[in-house]
């Protein structure tokens, strides 16, 4: 398993501590962010905490993405995806919402994960939100408040990594490429994590964010 990650299309805020002061975003319009103190810490992989573990169910698919792993690995994919049909999570944004322990790991098997829950459409009240969005908006987003994104953590976002601290995320697979996060141009951030201080990405990858208004 190797160890970096290749992220693509993922915005991040105060999701890894910064070792000096934050600099002051010009892309486009944010929300307000707090001043940092400079004091933070890079964070570290872990190999031991709480864990969940995050599959798909189609077995034939996962034998097919295993096929060509080293033994060790494979045989090590294969133990995992036994136990995530007992008591794992299908969507990568279920097992962030339940982990509540800081220090949690979530592991990743391999696959395409298209979170689809997160693309249902929007609920009467975020429909609303978004519709009437105060702080305007990017490439026809909403810029939310925190309490707005709490709210709402999907009306631009597919993954929504809010207020955890020290979460880290991997992929359990042979190379980035294994795990693939696919956001299909329909959110604005593949991957955003707020407030979270200290989140790890590994070995996973994530792509076709948008840039576009969305419809």
């Amino acid at each position: 398993m190797k160890a970096y990650t290749r992220l693509l299309g993922i915005v991040a805020v105060a999701a890894i501590a910064i070792l000096g002061p934050a600099a002051t975003a010009s892309a486009h319009e944010e929300r307000p962010t707090r001043e940092l103190e400079g004091t933070g810490s890079v964070p570290v992989y872990r190999t031991t905490g709480p864990t969940l573990l995050v599959c798909k169910s189609d077995p034939a698919d996962f034998a097919t993405r295993v096929a060509g792993f080293p033994a060790d690995l494979k045989a090590a994919n294969e133990q995992l995806w036994q136990q995530c049909q007992q008591g794992g999570y299908r969507h990568i944004q279920q097992a962030v919402d339940a982990a509540h322990l800081p220090g949690t790991i979530i592991k990743i098997l391999p696959g395409v994960y298209l979170e689809e829950p997160s693309i249902a459409p929007a609920s009467p009240e975020c429909a609303a939100m978004e519709n009437g969005a105060v702080r305007g908006k990017i490439y026809g987003y909403p810029v939310l408040t925190w309490d707005q994104q709490l709210a709402c953590p999907h009306l631009a976002n597919l993954i929504a990594i809010l207020g955890k601290k020290n979460l880290q995320l991997e992929g359990t697979g042979a190379s980035p490429m294994d795990v693939l996060v696919d956001a299909q141009y329909k959110k604005l951030n593949a991957i955003r994590a707020d407030n979270a201080d200290g989140v790890y990405f590994r070995n996973m990858s994530a792509q076709r964010r948008s840039s576009t208004p969305s419809t």
